[in-house]
């Protein structure tokens, strides 16, 4: 049977029977990551401090859910906790690089109107006042809501002040056409392509030096590559400036 729920009214707290059961409290993200105070009515006089080395409130969640399942297998809660610090993402997975003189954030395992979110708020804590590229690919399989998630996309990468948007896809197609109903959409669209072979002349063109890129897309469409070609221009550039 399942034990504790996510909370549809309260995201910040696990619940039974519609009473919480882990939740947290004090909660501070930045770009040193995310920490927090973990609280349970099963050990009412007993807190947990967790402290990620990653930055986003949708790894909260999570977090309570591990000690959830620590708790339930009877497991020592202060090294549960103690263990968050050690935390690490794998992959294409919000995985935050420093290329030389840029910085990348690779989050192109794969793409939902969720994650996509997710990445935005991680941006927004990590990019301070650099330029902002965004890369985005399709987020493949979402059906008859393919075009209106697509569409708030484009809503969405405004709203996070991006200064150039390439987009990748036939997916994107609608993000394209939503950018172009607006002045602030034109400046900043910077191209549209089918593959990530034919947008990868662009992508190397448009991020420059101190640059901000969030990489996003479904597995299908391979960004992975745009870091390894980022990683070549960027960290090549560094070593000859070190020569």
């Amino acid at each position: 049977p399942v034990w504790f729920v996510s909370s549809k009214e309260n995201v910040s707290r696990l619940e039974r029977d519609g009473s919480p059961v882990f939740w947290w409290e004090d909660l501070v993200i930045d770009k040193n990551g995310t920490s927090f105070l973990a609280c349970s009515n099963l050990a009412p006089d007993e807190q947990w401090e967790i402290s990620l080395p990653v930055a986003g409130e949708h790894y909260v969640n999570t977090s309570l859910f591990g000690l959830a399942v620590a708790y339930a297998l009877g497991l020592d809660m202060n090294e549960a906790a103690r263990s968050a610090a050690k935390f690490t993402n794998i992959g294409s997975r919000q995985k935050l690089l420093h290329l030389g003189a840029i910085t990348v954030l690779d989050d192109a395992y794969n793409a939902s109107p969720e994650s996509f979110g997710s990445a935005l708020e991680a941006v927004d804590i990590q990019a301070e006042e650099c330029r902002r590229i965004l890369v985005l690919g399709g987020m493949r399989e979402l059906g008859r809501y393919t075009k209106g998630v697509h569409e708030t996309a484009a809503r969405q990468a405004l709203a996070n002040n991006f200064n150039r948007i390439i987009l990748i896809g036939t997916e994107t197609e609608y993000t394209k056409n939503k950018l172009m109903q607006t002045a602030e959409g034109r400046n900043v669209f910077a191209g549209w392509y089918t593959t990530v072979d034919d947008a990868m002349p662009r992508i190397l063109q448009e991020v420059e030096n101190g640059d901000f890129v969030l990489l996003k897309a479904s597995r299908y469409y391979h960004l992975e590559r745009v870091t390894e070609a980022l990683q070549n221009k960027f960290l090549a550039a560094e070593a000859r400036t070190e020569e």
